[in-house]
């Protein structure tokens, strides 16, 4: 059995502080070296509005105002522009824009996420290079934003002709024939006429529907805040490596000293019974 005291331990370590500290400019060279292939990892981020009138949406759907949206249904809106911003058509578009303009894209990695509680979405992007995370940030939002407001003109016209159409049938289904024509602003001569003309308003909603991506028409969208050239490193900084890799070779010093001269008696020991 290895039994190893306190007070011995502590002798062991004043007593062989030089392996304490080799071990710890060792580990600390390593962390230098590691460096040298590991460049540092810049981070730089974007800030996007993306509010979400919930009060609009309550009454369009006719729900109780008292209820309002669950968590989850609010999680389903924001997730539509997530997915919209992070979709292949749009990271595609980004990377087609950023090669236009000479910035290389294979060395970058792309993330978005949402600061709920304050209704912004993060357009995060990391590179070795500062100046090309925060000018691949700035474009990606940019792209995204132009999408999003796209798409949310589509679901608008939507709207528009769902007002249209319940207009029209509700006057058609209060009144005779002609006093509807009068109501709804039309001048439909037979009932088919009316029937193609509902159609093709449906078949117009359903269009800008699937245009909008669903991307709600009650979002509030707009750029908040730009990103900026990024003054350190987010990962594998020099000074964040050296002192890593000293603490390490710290550690590893004192298990040396306190663990292999206990293991070697250990073994003298057995080999003299």
């Amino acid at each position: 059995m290895i039994d190893i005291s306190p007070r011995a331990s502590l002798e062991r370590l004043l007593r062989l502080w030089w392996v304490l500290a080799l071990a710890t400019l060792l580990g600390g060279l390593a962390g230098w070296l590691f460096s040298r292939f590991q460049p540092p990892v810049y981070e730089a981020t974007a800030l996007y509005r993306v509010e979400l009138n919930t009060a609009a949406v309550i009454q369009r759907l006719s729900l109780d105002p008292e209820i309002g949206l669950s968590l989850q249904v609010q999680n389903n809106y924001y997730g539509a522009v997530k997915g919209l911003v992070t979709s292949t058509a749009v990271l595609s578009d980004l990377e087609t824009a950023a090669r236009e303009q000479g910035l290389p894209v294979d060395t970058i990695d792309y993330d978005i996420s949402l600061l709920q509680s304050t209704h912004r979405f993060m357009f995060v992007v990391r590179s070795p290079d500062p100046e090309l995370a925060a000018q691949v940030a700035n474009l990606w939002m940019q792209i995204g934003d132009a999408r999003l407001q796209e798409s949310r003109a589509y679901a608008v016209q939507a709207l528009v002709l769902e007002l249209q159409r319940d207009s029209v049938y509700a006057c058609f289904q209060d009144l005779d024939f002609t006093s509807a024509n009068a109501c709804a602003g039309t001048a439909f001569t037979v009932p088919t006429a009316l029937d193609f003309y509902m159609d093709e308003l449906n078949a117009q909603i359903e269009t800008q529907r699937l245009a909008s991506a669903n991307i709600d028409a009650a979002f509030d969208l707009g750029v908040v805040e730009l990103a900026e050239l990024p003054a350190s490193p987010v990962l594998y900084s020099v000074s964040t490596l050296i002192f890593a890799g000293m603490v390490f070779g710290f550690l590893m010093g004192i298990t040396g000293v306190e663990v292999l001269p206990a293991w070697v008696k250990h073994g003298c020991d057995g080999k003299g019974d």
